[in-house]
């Protein structure tokens, strides 16, 4: 954006909030316990999917903080589906096309789905009863206390709770107490369909909108809750400003992210 400096932000320089976090409902251990309960040829099964995002648990942890301080330095944007934020006196994008390359997320439009894919045909039992049985309801603490017992499940039940515990109960969790749809449980009968699916868009659509959404006067509270993947943004500014890296190391502590911000105001 060569003239971002005619548009203005959302709060006067130097006069932004100095909120203390952004409220998030994903867990970046979610991922450690993908890892931990998949077989290496399991995890080759959807790394082809979600491969980039398997890596992030090792390479960052999310700052609440950061995120806060990103989202109070943003620029007046009209487009819907993109944010600017000022880092550092540089103008950042987050996009679309921004989360995808971070993430490594199919970001491809949301297609239209076939009712077929999401409802279950009369005459066929569905296929929540094949893997959560009676249960009601089951949410992204179920799904986990399932993968601590993994050697108890078949080898495509294990791939299958994975695979929705990383989409709704990481990358699109909307709540702490958010319950796992059962048209992804459809969906997922067919295992390369789900796979295919362009999960990037579908998350990055709710972190967008729910970003948009956010007025001046939460963004003013000493915390403020975005579903959906917001930890994207963090990880778009340490690719967008590499400095930081090099100036405070790998940002894998809330310590390295104090001493950034100390460095920002010297």
């Amino acid at each position: 954006m060569a003239d971002f400096e005619l548009l203005s932000r959302l709060f006067a320089d130097r006069e932004e909030p100095a909120g203390d976090r952004v409220n998030m409902y994903f867990k970046l251990n979610t991922i450690k316990a993908v890892l931990k309960a998949l077989t290496p040829e399991e995890l080759e099964t959807i790394r082809p999917c979600f491969g980039k995002l398997l890596d992030v648990y090792s390479k960052h942890v999310f700052s609440g903080k950061l995120a806060h301080f990103l989202l109070t330095r943003q620029l007046n944007v009209v487009k819907r589906h993109e944010i600017w934020v000022i880092f550092a006196g540089k103008p950042v994008r987050f996009s679309l096309r921004e989360f995808g390359l971070v993430t490594g997320l199919n970001c491809q439009p949301l297609p239209a789905l076939d009712r077929a894919l999401i409802k279950c045909p009369p005459g066929i039992t569905p296929y929540w009863f094949t893997l959560f049985g009676g249960e009601e309801y089951f949410t992204r603490e179920m799904l986990l206390a399932k993968l601590r017992r993994a050697k108890a499940l078949t080898s495509e039940v294990r791939i299958k709770y994975a695979c929705l515990l990383l989409v709704d109960g990481f990358l699109y969790r909307r709540s702490f107490h958010m319950k796992i749809p059962k048209e992804h449980v459809e969906m997922i009968r067919d295992l390369n369909v789900f796979l295919k699916y362009p999960w990037g868009s579908y998350s990055f659509d709710m972190t967008m909108q729910c970003i948009k959404s956010r007025s001046l006067n939460q963004l003013t509270q000493a915390t403020v809750a975005i579903q959906g993947f917001i930890h994207a943004l963090v990880m778009v500014l340490v690719e967008a400003v590499p400095s930081v890296l090099s100036v405070v190391g790998e940002i894998t502590d809330p310590e390295s992210v104090m001493k950034m911000f100390s460095l920002l105001f010297l």
